[in-house]
């Protein structure tokens, strides 16, 4: 397989042993039974019903790697939501491990949300 462009290989989250799971984002089941995702592909799908986590992972993946969870490049810093939410998807972000085949040196974190 040709792989040209950067690619995530492995997400692990390290989470404290005995760290609280009554508050969101680590309250969400998805969140909770996750220790790595592997990414195989250049291309990804997140697929599942509304609430379940999806948008938190990759806003937390997104934060890790230096964008803003609400989309744009890494100089590009917003925020339109509440403070607590945010700050506890960055509680999941410092607990994610993130694993390179090529790590990126820019890029663009698009949000569909975020460009309505």
């Amino acid at each position: 397989m040709h792989q040209s462009g950067p690619i995530l290989d492995i997400v692990r989250v390290n989470r404290a042993k005995g760290a609280a799971t009554s508050k969101y984002p680590f309250s969400l089941e998805i969140i909770q039974n996750l220790t790595e995702l592997v990414f195989p592909t250049q291309v990804t799908f997140f697929v599942g019903e509304n609430g379940t986590g999806k948008s938190t992972i990759l806003e937390a993946i997104a934060s890790r790697v230096g964008f803003g969870k609400e989309g744009g490049s890494q100089n590009i810093n917003f925020s339109t939501t509440k403070a607590s939410l945010g700050t506890q998807t960055d509680k999941l972000a410092a607990a994610m491990i993130l694993s390179w085949r090529k790590k990126p040196k820019d890029g663009y974190f698009f949000r569909a949300e975020s460009f309505f």
